[in-house]
Formats: C-alpha cells, sequence, structure tokens
C-alpha cells in the first residue's frame, strides 16, 4: 500500500511539473506566433541603408533595395540587390522559402558574372560582411517540431513591457543552420516585434546582441517596424541598418521576377 501511494505521489508531482514545463514552452510558441503574424506580409518594399562600424568608429556605408513576397502557401521570396559602393554594386540575392524542403538561396556575383547557390549549412555565414547571418536575415519560420520556444516571464524595456522568451534549435536542420546554442528574445506585448536579441554560440558563450529602434507604422498596413536596427558582436563590432521609404502590402510582384533569370539580367 504504501509503495503504490509513493509511486501515485510520484507521478502526480512528475506530471505537475510536466504541465508546468508545457505551459512555459506553450506560452512561449504562442507569444512567437503573433510576431510571426506580425512579420508576414504579402510584399514588403524598402530602400536599405547598411552602415558597417569597426572597433575604432570607421564606417563603410552599403546601399541595397529589397523585395519580399509571400505567396498563397505562406512561403516567402526575398530579392536583394547592392545599389553602392561601387565594389558590391549589382551584388544581389535571392532566397526563396520553401515549408519542406531546404531554402533556396542564390548570390549573384558581378566579378565573376555568375550565380552561386548557398547551402543551408552556410546559412550562419556573415550576410554581406555584416553582423548578420543569412539566416537572421530572413523571417523566423515557427514550429514546434524545430525551435523550442520558452517563456520566462516579462520586462519593462524602453518603458515598454516585453515578454522574455529562450529559443533553442532543436532539429538537426535548424542546429546546422542557425550556428546558435540558443537566442534570448524580448518581445514588445503591445504589437509582438522583437525589440532585443541576445545570441550563444554553440558552446553557450555570448555571440552578438540585437536591437530595434525608431518604431514606425507603415501606411495603411495595419504593421509596424523598427526603422533602426543594430547587431553588435561580443567585441564591440556593430551592424547598423536603415530601412528607408518602407512599403508594405501595396502592388504584387510577378512571381517570375523571384528567379535565377532576375539575377542574371544584365544591369
Amino acid at each position: 500500500m504504501k509503495t503504490n501511494l509513493f509511486i501515485g505521489l510520484f507521478i502526480i508531482i512528475s506530471a505537475s511539473y510536466l504541465i508546468a514545463e508545457t505551459e512555459e514552452e506553450k506560452k512561449g510558441f504562442e507569444i512567437m506566433m503573433k510576431n510571426y503574424e506580425q512579420m508576414t506580409t504579402k510584399n514588403f518594399r524598402t530602400d536599405v541603408r547598411i552602415l558597417l562600424i569597426d572597433t575604432d568608429g570607421r564606417v563603410q556605408t552599403r546601399h541595397v533595395k529589397r523585395i519580399s513576397q509571400t505567396d498563397d502557401e505562406d512561403q516567402e521570396s526575398y530579392f536583394v540587390r547592392f545599389e553602392s559602393p561601387p565594389s558590391v554594386r549589382d551584388t544581389a540575392l535571392l532566397i526563396i522559402e520553401h515549408n519542406n524542403a531546404e531554402d533556396d538561396i542564390w548570390f549573384y556575383l558581378p566579378s565573376i558574372g555568375k550565380v552561386k547557390r548557398i547551402s543551408g549549412a552556410n546559412k550562419r555565414s556573415s550576410y554581406m560582411g555584416t553582423e548578420f547571418s543569412y539566416w537572421d536575415i530572413t523571417r523566423e519560420k515557427v514550429k514546434r517540431k524545430e525551435i523550442r520556444y520558452v517563456y520566462l516571464g516579462t520586462e519593462t524595456l524602453d518603458g515598454v513591457l516585453h515578454y522574455v522568451i529562450d529559443a533553442f534549435p532543436i532539429s538537426e536542420r535548424e542546429k546546422t543552420e542557425q550556428g546558435y546554442q540558443k537566442r534570448t528574445l524580448w518581445i514588445r506585448s503591445d504589437n509582438y516585434l522583437i525589440s532585443k536579441a541576445r545570441f550563444y554560440d554553440e558552446s553557450g558563450n555570448f555571440l552578438k546582441e540585437f536591437r530595434g529602434y525608431e518604431l514606425t507604422k507603415v501606411g495603411n498596413s495595419g504593421k509596424e517596424r523598427y526603422a533602426r536596427v543594430e547587431m553588435t558582436n561580443n567585441k564591440g563590432v556593430k551592424t547598423v541598418i536603415h530601412f528607408d521609404l518602407m512599403r508594405i502590402n501595396e502592388e504584387p510582384v510577378d512571381p517570375k521576377f523571384f528567379s535565377k533569370a532576375t539575377l542574371e539580367k544584365k544591369r
């Protein structure tokens, strides 16, 4: 009788622990889905200024045009073309999401006049010399089997209540593509945008920090975006990105635009 009672209590205690853990993950997932809804658009256009700032304060500036569009199956395509400086002018990037396969990432290098494909394993590498990786600049697909989201609580940041979540890649694909052991995310409670994120490498060491500034309502889309974002690594090297002339959910782009042929098109 005592043994059965002990086993029963153990099951109850264990079940309570699992329920509490599941509730944290459930809440984390629900918050991330709100973020996903905020970040998902039919289409998005913007002119981008990228500032690369080294530890001595020296700045390199790049100008970029970016267009993205989401299809009926919730797969987003991104087209990015560098306008200046001359050393990178006409360099172009095409990313095509796939729900059940590795994303296609194609890169046009005018110096060799060829299009090169980037594998999923290389999504963790630097995006055009910035502190952002290729993985960082794409929309995060919120899938329970891919990434584990754990709600930690709330914190006030810049006068706004934020939800704090730890995000852990759990599938081998995500681990390979991200290159992070975890990220800690600060998500606004009013619009579910990520205002701050801290990234940790595969050994658990702090790697870099993201911040969002200059909250802006974009046209009549009902969406908000940060007009300036920054990524600073653990050595103090910083990338600042300004989003100018943002337009959301305006005239759609011909799907044929998002193709290798567009990358190869003579400027």
